[in-house]
């Protein structure tokens, strides 16, 4: 049956699929229809404001930039995706991307990752080059790029490489490659 290895295989994929939504679907709560996800990430009718409590935790817990205590982290201008969602429909996993204040290019870069009303967590070491390149409501895709002997701090040449990073529960796994020294 040349048929059977190509159904069975995406019969796997697809109940594999159900089940990672499943596990990662938040529990039924009794709150009407209309209200906030549960608090800690919300705020002015988004699923996640950069003022909320638990995005100071993650930013807290990282620390500042290079550890000093003069430079501090800056929402990145721009697409912050998953900030722009709007409750009750927050997706499973949200990000938010940090620079450092008056930071270039090669200046360290936070991806913060989030589930409605919890910080679970940054995706690396804050490195510079580093970009959200892809998302879905269950993961997050950042590509990285580093500078070789010789490049101009403006125009790495490593790379790129990039991590996928999905949520199940409060556990956020990573497949792919980091750069250089960081892992």
């Amino acid at each position: 049956m040349p048929f059977r290895r190509p159904f069975l295989a995406t019969l796997l994929l697809a109940a594999t699929v159900l089940l990672t939504v499943a596990l990662t679907a938040p529990a039924a709560s009794a709150s009407p229809a209309g209200s906030t996800p549960a608090a800690g990430t919300e705020g002015r009718g988004l699923c996640l404001d950069l003022n909320a409590s638990e995005v100071k935790r993650g930013l807290r817990e990282i620390g500042p930039p290079l550890g000093r205590s003069d430079l501090r982290w800056v929402a990145r201008s721009g697409s912050m995706a998953r900030s722009m969602d709007r409750t009750p429909n927050c997706p499973f996993l949200m990000w938010a991307t940090f620079d450092t204040s008056g930071g270039t290019a090669s200046s360290p870069v936070a991806v913060l990752l989030f589930r409605p009303g919890r910080y679970l967590g940054v995706t690396n070491r804050p490195t510079g080059y580093t970009r959200v390149s892809g998302f879905t409501p269950f993961s997050v895709t950042v590509t990285y790029r580093w500078p070789r002997p010789g490049d101009a701090n403006a125009n790495p040449t490593g790379g790129p490489v990039s991590s996928f990073f999905f949520q199940v529960f409060d556990r956020v796994f990573r497949f792919g490659e980091l750069p250089p020294g960081v892992g």
